[in-house]
């Protein structure tokens, strides 16, 4: 039983690159949508899984204080996918969802901050005169290299 998983925010690359792999490998590829069979399997509300698969930084602490219920659910869910076969799990909350396994590979797509400006750009329209992103920390970020 080979794992790994892999979360990335370089705007669509990274679920292509998962699926990629998992055909390399000759593993099986599976994503959100085993997540949302057991969301419907255990009756988790989708605002709750949306909650858990969505949010960024911040959906951590709230699902360990009060969505331990669906935690254990969707851990029940990656466990038995984790068993049939090998596989490549692609989404937020993989390397989560197997705690403490430690023959799991996870994986942190991350992009050069040159690359997610462009991407920004191109999602909103922009000319390449025009700030993409107007957070001062991104800019700060983005000056320092």
């Amino acid at each position: 039983m080979a794992i790994v998983t892999i979360f990335g925010g370089t705007f669509g690359d990274d679920e292509a690159l998962a699926q990629n792999l998992a055909l390399t490998l000759g593993y099986a590829y599976i994503g959100r949508d085993v997540l949302v069979k057991a969301r419907r399997r255990c009756a988790i509300p989708e605002a709750q899984l949306n909650d858990i698969l969505d949010k960024e930084p911040r959906w951590w602490a709230r699902w360990q204080e009060n969505l331990r219920p669906y935690r254990i659910a969707l851990q029940a869910s990656m466990s038995e996918a984790a068993l049939a076969e090998n596989l490549v799990y692609y989404g937020h909350v993989g390397h989560g969802l197997l705690p403490g396994i430690r023959h799991v590979v996870r994986v942190l797509l991350t992009a050069p901050i040159e690359l997610r400006i462009e991407h920004v750009r191109a999602r909103r329209g922009l000319a390449a005169s025009q700030r993409a992103i107007t957070s001062p920390r991104w800019r700060r970020r983005a000056r320092a290299g």
